[in-house]
C-alpha cells in the first residue's frame, strides 16, 4: 500500500500508484503535510496548520482513514 497527500486530503492506492482513493479530510487547515506514515490500518499525519501561526499537529486514525482521533498540538507556531 502507498499513501500521499495533499493539502487538506490523504490518498492511498492498493496496487502501486495505478489508481487512487480518497480518504476524509484530516481538516481544511493544512498547509503542509509534514509527514504520513501508515502501519497496517493505523495512520499517523503530521502536518503545519496555517490557521494557528503555522504551527505543527498530529492527528491519527486506527481503521485506516475511516475516522480520525483528536487533533494534538505539539508546536504552536514557526517553520520547519
Amino acid at each position: 500500500m502507498i499513501i500521499g497527500a495533499t493539502p487538506g486530503y490523504i490518498y492511498y492506492s492498493n496496487n502501486n500508484g495505478n489508481t487512487w482513493t480518497w480518504k476524509n479530510p484530516v481538516t481544511p487547515n493544512v498547509d503542509t503535510y509534514v509527514d504520513v506514515e501508515r502501519r497496517g490500518n493505523r495512520i499517523y499525519i503530521l502536518y503545519r496548520n496555517y490557521t494557528s501561526s503555522y504551527g505543527i499537529n498530529f492527528i491519527n486514525s486506527t481503521d485506516g482513514g475511516n475516522t480520525w482521533g483528536p487533533i494534538k498540538t505539539l508546536d504552536y507556531g514557526g517553520w520547519i
